[in-house]
């Protein structure tokens, strides 16, 4: 029998646990059989609605009890859902737009669904209806319809690292798979039947949906659920929920991990002994990073051997790879150089990757150099998947990311598709990106580089970063052109140095390349110097949103 992702609910609703949802106010606890009740009386009005089998629906909702009941709801009538995410932030409104925009078209969906407060910008870039969960009516009588099923779960949008977000449709028997190769990773049966996850990632982004969100239900195990902003504010509330809650699963990025280092200030009861698996993906893994959030808490009973280094993507459901349980993270260190000019893996002294482990289940991954597959370990080039779980499941599907397999164990570096030509060289920018990383007036990890083709016909190399706001140092660009030349010998013809938060970033907080040159070339990087004043009445009028509305929303 063909297991379908709504049949995840319907088993977890047997049981006693259910979903909490963190809040400023109180937790508020629902059980998985309420949750089920109300998704089924949902369904029926979705359905009243003429939302058919097969039809796709935009989600625009934070995390919280709209949103499941609303992608369970749409899943039982065997519509597909499809998760964005909401506008957030005053400076990114035009991006939004423009993504959204892109999003639909590529979409062609049949309605939305979406918080009131956003309807003047939905109904100004669509004619699509969109339901408001306000307008959500249980009180319709439920009817135990049996509703035809399509072979699509969901679809979720790419990263959108070096362009526009790219719709991958997920099938049931992908997301099955997945799951299952995730949940046989953990080893100990434990941790597969016993374990509680703690979770701020945003439900529209696939490490939050299908990594922490879709693996609880299936796995029938206490879930508790933070919205992503509640993390960023106050990053010790995620950490004083693991320890609440005894959560044994909680998975963030490098950045969420450097962030609690950052403001570290936890309370003297906090308990993170029950913290067995700590996965850490979506980014480059630092071992600066990780190191010291371990040594900050290991007095409050953290494990190192609890970081669970993974690789993943939105094409491959999610998992590729998983680190073995309970070793302590593998960091090896290779020669710059030779990853650079020879495309060779050599350890000795340069640059620390982490290792991402072996590949999930059935999944298989080559290394490929000009698309000829290389069998020689230690070799680096584009990584190629292919499995039950990956979007072309019939074939191999090039990643855009690069790396190598050294001791029979992925290891990370740099993307392809980003990739800059100079004198003839193929260089990878995070190769120049890394050259700057011991520049104190930069922000770590704000800074990217991106080529051009000049009017002259030849490549010019532009080299994007943010200055710390304290930072007053009128020889910057000299630093890091020299620090760049020494490490690299690549001259940078164009260094910008920009405000904080000038970069943009994809959802899952990835930066683009591509889209800074963009937005420079255009002039609109320069925009960051409005005032905040200025940019709150230029959305206020863009959006058409009561003044008080509007700061409700964003506040």
């Amino acid at each position: 029998k063909r297991v379908k992702c709504i049949d995840f609910l319907k088993e977890a609703s047997k049981t006693k646990h259910g979903i909490t949802y963190v809040s400023r106010a109180k937790d508020v606890f629902k059980s998985y059989q309420k949750i089920w009740f109300e998704v089924e009386a949902l369904s029926v009005y979705f359905k009243s609605l003429d939302i058919q089998t097969g039809d796709k629906v935009i989600i625009i909702l934070p995390n919280g009890d709209d949103f499941i009941l609303s992608f369970f709801a749409l899943q039982n009538i065997g519509a597909i859902p499809c998760a964005i995410y909401p506008p957030m932030r005053f400076k990114k409104l035009n991006e939004w737009k423009r993504t959204f925009k892109h999003q639909i078209k590529s979409l062609l969906p049949k309605k939305i669904i979406g918080d009131e407060r956003i309807r003047p910008l939905v109904q100004d870039l669509s004619r699509l209806t969109m339901i408001s969960p306000m307008e959500f009516n249980f009180n319709l009588d439920k009817k135990s319809s049996v509703y035809p099923q399509t072979e699509t779960a969901f679809i979720q949008f790419s990263s959108g690292t070096t362009g526009m977000p790219k719709p991958i449709e997920i099938t049931h028997k992908m997301l099955f798979s997945n799951i299952k190769n995730i949940r046989k990773a953990f080893g100990n049966p434990r941790y597969q039947e016993e374990h509680t996850t703690v979770s701020w990632l945003p439900l529209y982004h696939d490490m939050g949906l299908v990594g922490a969100f879709l693996t609880s239900i299936y796995a029938k195990v206490p879930f508790i659920l933070m919205r992503p902003e509640e993390f960023l504010a106050n990053p010790m509330l995620w950490i004083k929920k693991i320890s609440q809650y005894k959560a044994s699963v909680s998975v963030a990025p490098n950045f969420a991990f450097g962030l609690c280092a950052k403001r570290f200030d936890p309370p003297k009861e906090i308990d993170l002994s029950h913290w067995e698996v700590a996965m850490c993906g979506a980014e480059q893994i630092h071992k600066e990073t990780m190191d010291q959030f371990c040594e900050l808490f290991k007095d409050f009973g953290f494990k190192k051997k609890s970081i669970t280094p993974v690789y993943g993507m939105a094409e491959a459901t999610l998992a590729v790879t998983f680190s073995p349980i309970h070793r302590e993270p593998l960091y090896t260190e290779f020669e710059f150089d030779s990853l650079i000019k020879d495309s060779k893996a050599v350890p000795g002294r340069g640059i620390k990757l982490a290792s991402l482990g072996s590949p999930l289940g059935e999944t298989s991954l080559q290394i490929r150099q000009n698309e000829k597959i290389v069998t020689e370990e230690a070799c680096l080039g584009d990584i190629w998947i292919k499995g039950e779980s990956i979007h072309l499941k019939d074939d191999w599907l090039k990643s855009g990311d690069r790396g190598f397999i050294y001791q029979e164990e992925l290891y990370l570096f740099g993307r392809s598709k980003d990739i800059i030509i100079t004198n003839g060289k193929n260089i990878d920018p995070s190769n120049i990106e890394l050259a700057c990383r011991d520049i104190s007036g930069i922000r770590a990890g704000k800074v990217v580089a991106v080529s051009r083709l000049s009017p002259s016909g030849f490549e010019e190399i532009y080299l994007f970063a943010e200055a710390k706001e304290e930072h007053k140092n009128s020889h910057l660009k000299d630093q890091i052109f020299k620090a760049i030349l020494e490490e690299t010998s690549i001259k940078v013809q164009h260094i910008i140095i920009l405000k904080r938060g000038s970069i943009p970033r994809t959802s899952s907080g990835k930066n683009q390349r591509s889209k800074c040159l963009d937005l420079y070339l255009k002039g609109d990087i320069a925009k960051t110097d409005h005032s905040k004043i200025d940019l709150l009445k230029l959305m206020i009028h863009q959006s058409k949103i009561k003044t008080k509305n509007f700061f409700n929303m964003y506040k």
